[in-house]
């Protein structure tokens, strides 16, 4: 594990490239920017597309998809949100990653957004074992991703905030041990907690073997601080970032200087590193049970 400081000046450079192209998904929208500046370079085309994916629980999630032309397959992240909030929260950072030649999919939780099954499904009411159902929703995600023809299934990424990031941890640590091809080649956790409505992602972090995890969390915000130096200490490939303040999950982008810029570059790293000889180890890490619930 190692821990990084991190102020609002720092700054990292990042190398972009131009990937990947469209594909045949079930869609409601569609945006094409135009290619040609008159400079003769080549330009990222952008394909942003609404998409419906079925979970395997029969809940339908909604998504925005994120795709450029320029290779014949590309890298991707899939990226959750906080509690109360959706996938617009992401709108920025996706058009950051496509500039760096990675496609993504920012979903809407159930009971969230557009996930909402005509209104029948909201957050506010759900119960705790409700809410580790949510889990079916980014491996859901992962599985539209892995099957698109433009995407290397073998490097794809999953981005969490608050509650979303407890979540990723879990489905992640799940699709591990049933040995699902292709799983997350690196995680990016906004604020986790030990315990977020009884969805406890501290025993499935020990885990997700030497994968890059990137965990970041504000100083002031006391639980998920907490939280996130004990899921750096049972995630064997973790990095602990910390920010001064008190923001929370994606409301770390408002706020930190350069924060989408440098977590772009650490995914441009890390979601190409090879996982196929990750081995599991499992060090010592807390107790849980001493840690609070949080929202």
């Amino acid at each position: 594990m190692r821990i990084r400081k991190l102020t609002p000046g720092f700054v990292l450079l990042i190398f972009l490239a131009a990937l990947i192209g469209s594909c045949a998904v079930r869609t409601e929208d569609a945006d094409t920017p135009g290619d040609q500046n008159g400079s003769g370079e080549t330009q990222v085309l952008i394909e942003s597309r609404q998409v419906l994916i079925e979970t395997s629980d029969g809940v339908t999630i909604v998504g925005n998809l994120e795709l450029a032309s320029g290779v014949e397959k590309s890298p991707a992240c899939l990226l959750v949100h906080m509690l109360g909030s959706d996938r617009s929260s992401y709108t920025e950072f996706q058009r950051k990653l496509l500039d760096a030649g990675i496609s993504s999919l920012a979903i809407d939780m159930r009971g969230h957004g557009d996930s909402t099954a005509d209104g029948s499904l909201n957050y506010r009411d759900f119960q705790a074992g409700e809410w580790d159902e949510v889990k079916n929703d980014i491996k859901a995600g992962m599985d539209f991703l892995r099957g698109l023809d433009r995407i290397d299934p073998a490097h794809t990424g999953i981005v969490g905030a608050s509650i979303g990031a407890n979540l990723a941890v879990v489905a992640a640590s799940e699709e591990n041990f049933d040995e699902v091809e292709n799983t997350a080649s690196c995680l990016v956790l906004l604020s986790p907690g030990i315990n977020y409505h009884e969805v406890r992602p501290l025993a499935y972090a020990r885990d997700l073997g030497h994968i890059p995890v990137y965990i970041a969390s504000a100083e002031e915000d006391i639980q998920s601080y907490r939280g996130s130096q004990s899921l750096s200490q049972a995630a064997r490939g973790a990095e602990l970032f910390s920010f001064p303040g008190s923001d929370h999950g994606t409301d770390l982008f408002d706020v930190q200087m350069n924060f989408m810029d440098n977590l772009v570059a650490w995914l441009e790293i890390n979601i190409m590193k090879n996982t196929e000889s990750v081995v599991s180890i499992t060090p010592e890490v807390p107790d849980e049970s001493t840690d609070p619930e949080g929202e």
